[in-house]
């Protein structure tokens, strides 16, 4: 940095120094003038223009009016009104994008109210249906003589339907259930019986579903 200072410097001393050498040779050739003068210099800063054109640029400059106390005022009157119409279009910018992301945080509301709404009849219809098509297999394995009636919810177990056995015999009628339990009196069938008594005992079917709206509930955010 002190370089740059130093480099500056004298170059501002060579500037000066040239034009008084230019300016010495001038006079000592009697051509010290006004717009030789001018022309000298100008020619010492780089500037390609004959002493009458700096003159009268100068001259200009000089014989220009300076602005009135009325005319600065209306200056910056303008000045300070272009600024209100900048400040006052930002603002309703700004006033627009508020409105814009409010109009989209109540979209979105909207939107998450009705995503649920969707789940939940979509739950409904599903356990709906299912205690439809529950009930239906009930009533079909009623109408069946007790021996078939068994051998239905045999297969029900070996498709891993526990639950949904115990959901049918729960709700069959009492004789109609007795007869068809009584079926299970052979030994090789007394373990299927065994089973569907101990999953009736935890309270299965009801007993999972519940746990599953429990976890259902927490996992909710």
């Amino acid at each position: 940095m002190g370089m740059l200072i130093r480099m500056f410097a004298a170059f501002c001393v060579a500037t000066v120094i040239a034009q008084l050498l230019i300016l010495g040779i001038v006079a000592a050739k009697g051509n010290l003038r006004s717009d030789t003068v001018t022309q000298a210099i100008a020619l010492v800063n780089g500037i390609d223009a004959t002493g009458s054109q700096l003159e009268e640029a100068l001259r200009r400059a000089e014989n220009r009016p300076s602005p009135t106390h009325e005319e600065i005022v209306q200056e910056r009157a303008k000045q300070s009104l272009d600024l209100q119409n900048q400040l006052a279009a930002i603002t309703r910018e700004k006033d627009m994008v508020s409105k814009l992301l409010a109009d989209l945080t109540s979209r979105n509301a909207e939107f998450d109210r009705r995503r649920q709404d969707f789940f939940v009849k979509v739950d409904e219809l599903e356990k709906k249906t299912m205690q439809e098509s529950l009930q239906r297999v009930q009533q079909t394995i009623e109408e069946l003589p007790p021996d078939q009636g068994k051998d239905q919810l045999i297969k029900m177990l070996a498709a891993d339907r526990m639950e949904d056995v115990v959901a049918i015999v729960k709700v069959m009628d009492p004789g109609k259930r007795k007869k068809i339990l009584g079926e299970f009196a052979a030994e090789k069938d007394s373990d299927k019986l065994h089973d569907m008594l101990m999953t009736m005992l935890s309270g299965q079917p009801v007993a999972s579903l519940i746990e599953s709206q429990r976890k259902s509930l927490n996992e909710t955010p």
